[in-house]
């Protein structure tokens, strides 16, 4: 591959990795009208503000990761391709998590948006921030909204969560392990470990095997696709979201008849009201 030839495959990668920017075109100039009106939908925006801002660091790490070689400043070329390798698949795994937080944070604007945080086990006014957000996770939402099933609206909303949800099963088992387990590894970075390992307590019962600290091994070039199409699937998701929401029409309106501002009722434009 020249020059040129790896120029043009980045950018045309790149070029299919959009950019989410409607915080701060659409949203934040009218973010302070919306606190006026709705504090939910407040909360909401600020939330979009973050799953863009993660959404653009997990592409940042992806475009790393594609680009097969990298400067001879940042990795000296005579090391050989092993160590070029090994920093694209550290670039890979941190988009995985970069992508994966995106979901959350698509979790939190809905959980906000639409007062689902107020349907959950024993909250109060009083309870703070901090622990609403440890209950909002996608069980927890999907067990909520499913006694709601016949809200207006509530099916179109499901259905825009379900959907992103579904399309991130993969990275969404990568970050776990990366996470919680013994991480990811790549084919052709390290040689399979030739030994297997069986720890027993006295009674010579096993307790832990090697095997129970491996990682999930992934083929790295083969898997770059799969985070492309990931990234899509966020990218319309936040945009679908944005658009169900409809931040603008929070907004407090000129009285026709004197000064001041009409504050309009929430049950005029919230599209999902949990009874």
């Amino acid at each position: 591959m020249s020059y040129e030839e790896l120029s043009k495959a980045i950018n045309d990668f790149s070029e299919e990795l959009e950019f989410v920017d409607r915080y701060t075109k659409e949203i934040y100039p009218i973010e302070h009208l919306i606190l006026m009106s709705n504090s939910d939908y407040f909360k909401a925006a600020k939330y979009i503000n973050k799953t863009e801002k993660c959404l653009q660091t997990a592409r940042y790490y992806l475009l790393n990761s594609f680009n097969i070689i990298t400067t001879d400043f940042e990795c000296n070329w005579s090391a050989g391709y092993g160590p070029q390798f090994l920093l694209r698949t550290m670039d890979f795994t941190t988009s995985v998590v970069w992508y994966n937080s995106c979901f959350n944070y698509i979790l939190q604007v809905v959980y906000f948006a639409f007062g689902i945080y107020k349907k959950t086990d024993d909250y109060t006014d009083q309870t703070s921030h901090e622990v609403l957000l440890k209950k909002c996770t996608y069980n927890t939402m999907g067990e909520i909204c499913s006694q709601y099933k016949t809200v207006p609206n509530y099916k179109t909303l499901w259905k825009i969560i379900s959907k992103c949800y579904n399309a991130l099963s993969k990275i969404n088992l990568w970050a776990n392990y990366i996470k919680h387990k013994g991480g990811i590894s790549f084919k052709g970075l390290n040689a399979p470990d030739p030994f297997q390992i069986k720890m027993t307590d006295s009674e010579g019962k096993i307790i832990a095997e090697s095997s129970d600290f491996e990682s999930i091994e992934i083929d790295l070039d083969g898997s770059l696709n799969e985070l492309k199409d990931v990234h899509k699937s966020l990218f319309a998701c936040i945009n679908d979201l944005i658009d169900f929401i409809d931040f603008k029409s929070a907004i407090p309106q000129k009285h026709p008849e004197k000064d001041g501002l009409v504050i309009p009722n929430p049950s005029s434009y919230v599209k999902v009201i949990l009874p």
